[in-house]
């Protein structure tokens, strides 16, 4: 998949068959932490955590989806065993992960790997991506990225860019205020509890007018 690098993906269906998440921190036990990661998120064990997870997923993601996974897939000792074991419980048909800025696991499994792509079943297959990837999906341009980006292409054209570790925090600063006017959406489980499809995410920017930061348009700064 070396077009990877220099063209975006490019994918046709029915808008229930794309979804798209990040920052799932699966084993994250957070011991040291005063809240740890999978209380504040409403759960009372990183096992229940785990769990949860899991099921959310798989009420969005079936068999035939396309996944997106942003980054920070897992966490933890023995990461390679538990990223295999907990792939193996999900739903997808194909899925597209980054490795986030924590990438135990990801790594392991990717350098196992000759070229980027895991055939995990005959109709079940993982593919591993940077932490930035374009695609357009039904036509709609998608900047995908584990970090938020505040150009990216195709902005001043209607693109959308998703983004994940921030864990619900940028938009309590006023950059992040004004950066959430542009067509940007946070996929961390904070911010976004359930995997996001296609269509929700084409719900969620409809009839809004946002601002652009593009040097193609004059909106940037826009009140």
């Amino acid at each position: 998949m070396k077009f990877l690098f220099y063209q975006s993906l490019k994918f046709t269906g029915k808008n229930h068959e794309f979804c798209f998440w990040s920052d799932t921190h699966f084993n994250h036990a957070c011991d040291h932490w005063e809240i740890p990661l999978w209380k504040a998120r409403g759960f009372n064990s990183v096992q229940e955590h785990n769990e949860g997870l899991i099921q959310r997923w798989n009420e969005k993601s079936k068999h035939n989806t396309i996944f997106f996974h942003l980054g920070d897939f897992i966490f933890g000792y023995d990461s390679i065993l538990h990223f295999k074991s907990i792939i193996n419980r999900l739903n997808f048909k194909e899925l597209y992960i980054m490795p986030g800025n924590h990438n135990s696991g990801w790594r392991q499994v990717f350098e196992e790997q000759h070229g980027n792509v895991w055939k995990v079943e005959e109709n079940k297959r993982v593919i591993f991506v940077p932490n930035y990837l374009e695609a357009h999906i039904n036509g709609q341009s998608f900047v995908m990225s584990h970090y938020p980006i505040l150009s990216f292409n195709n902005q001043s054209k209607n693109g959308i860019c998703l983004y994940g570790h921030v864990h619900g925090n940028l938009i309590k600063n006023e950059i992040g205020k004004q950066y959430s006017k542009a067509r940007t959406l946070e996929l961390c489980v904070e911010n976004s509890p359930y995997p996001m499809t296609y269509g929700e995410i084409q719900e969620f920017f409809r009839n809004r007018t946002p601002i652009s930061f593009d040097h193609h348009t004059q909106d940037i700064l826009a009140p």
